[in-house]
Formats: C-alpha cells, sequence, structure tokens
C-alpha cells in the first residue's frame, strides 16, 4: 500500500509538475502576446505619426503651391492690366490718327474749294467787265441812234463816234489783255498739270525753233 501511495503521489507530483510547466508556458505565451500586441500598437503608432508627419509635409507642398498660384495669379492680374493700359493708348492714338487725317482731309477739301472760288471769282470778273462793256457800247449805239433821229449837229456827231471809237479802241485793248490773262491762266493750269515751262507772254507770238 505505501508502494502504490507512493506512486499515486508521484503521478500527482508529476501531474502537478506538468500543470505547472503547462501554465508558466501559458503565462509565458500570454506574455508574449500581450508583448506582440504592444509591439503591434506601438508600431502602428509609429506608422501613423508616420503618416502624420507626411500630411504635414503635404500641406506644407500644398500651402507652398497656392502661394504659387497666388503669385501666378497676380502676376497674370498685372499682364492683363498693362495690356488693357496698352489698348487704351493704342485707342487713343488710333483716334487721334483718324482725327489728324480727317482734318487733313478737309483742309485739302477747303484748299480746293478755296481754289475752286479763285477762279470762279476770275471768271466772273472776265464776264463782269465783259458783259459792262458790252453795256458801254450797247449805250454808245444808243447814243448814236438818238443822235441819228434827233438830227443833231454834225460836231455831236463826230464827238459820239469819236467817242465810239475810243470805246471800241478800249474794248480791243481790254479784250487782247483778257486774252493775255486767259494764256497766262492755261500756261499755269498747263504748269500745274503736265509741269512744263512758263510761257513768256511778254515776248512777240512768233517764236523761231531755236527759242522753242
Amino acid at each position: 500500500m505505501c508502494h502504490i501511495l507512493y506512486c499515486v503521489c508521484h503521478i500527482v507530483h508529476c501531474i502537478c509538475v506538468i500543470y505547472c510547466i503547462v501554465y508558466v508556458s501559458y503565462v509565458v505565451l500570454y506574455v508574449m502576446y500581450c508583448m506582440c500586441v504592444i509591439y503591434c500598437i506601438v508600431y502602428v503608432s509609429y506608422i501613423a505619426l508616420y503618416m502624420r508627419h507626411i500630411l504635414h509635409c503635404m500641406s506644407h507642398i500644398a500651402l507652398y503651391m497656392c502661394h504659387i498660384l497666388y503669385c501666378m495669379s497676380h502676376i497674370l492680374h498685372c499682364i492683363c492690366v498693362i495690356y488693357c493700359i496698352v489698348c487704351v493708348i493704342y485707342c487713343i492714338v488710333y483716334v487721334i490718327y483718324c482725327i489728324v487725317h480727317v482734318s487733313y482731309i478737309v483742309l485739302y477739301l477747303s484748299y480746293i474749294v478755296l481754289y475752286m472760288c479763285h477762279k470762279l471769282h476770275c471768271i466772273c470778273v472776265i464776264y463782269c467787265t465783259v458783259y459792262v462793256s458790252y453795256i458801254v457800247l450797247y449805250m454808245c449805239n444808243i447814243l448814236r441812234c438818238i443822235c441819228h433821229i434827233l438830227y443833231v449837229s454834225y460836231i455831236a456827231l463826230y464827238m459820239c463816234h469819236i467817242f465810239y471809237c475810243v470805246c471800241v479802241i478800249y474794248c480791243i485793248v481790254y479784250a487782247s489783255y483778257i486774252l493775255l490773262t486767259l494764256r497766262l491762266l492755261m500756261s499755269y493750269i498747263y504748269i500745274y498739270m503736265c509741269g512744263a515751262p512758263i510761257l513768256d507772254i511778254s515776248r512777240s507770238h512768233t517764236t523761231t525753233p531755236h527759242s522753242r
């Protein structure tokens, strides 16, 4: 019986030892599990900190890019303002050019009108002179007719005849002067249009080929 009790005690002791070994191994495994969990938590927290650092750097980069975009927009705004100012200056210069061109056209037209008025004035003066000479001749004819009708004396007729001759001579001289003036006017017109030399009207009408 003692031997059986000894065997039973030895078995119980072995079972207790095995239980203690199993329990210690369980405790060791549990401690290792806790350490693994702690290591995972620490590693995850490290990864989270690293990601936070990365996000912080990305935010700084985003802020720097926003600053660059703001500077570019400011530069673009300045370029647009300068372009608008240049366009306004160009429009002002173009308007001034148009005004100057229109004033030049108006001045040229006024010069043409003045030139035509001067020519018209010369024509009117010539016409009035011819008309006055015609009236004088007509009055002389009327006076001669009256003298013939009333049988005025020979002296009156002779004086009227002399006056008539003087008027005729005056008209001939004035007509020659008008012809010379017209010839001078035609020569100036010919010079203005074709660039021909001025004709010397003070010389005689018959010119030699050498003088031509």
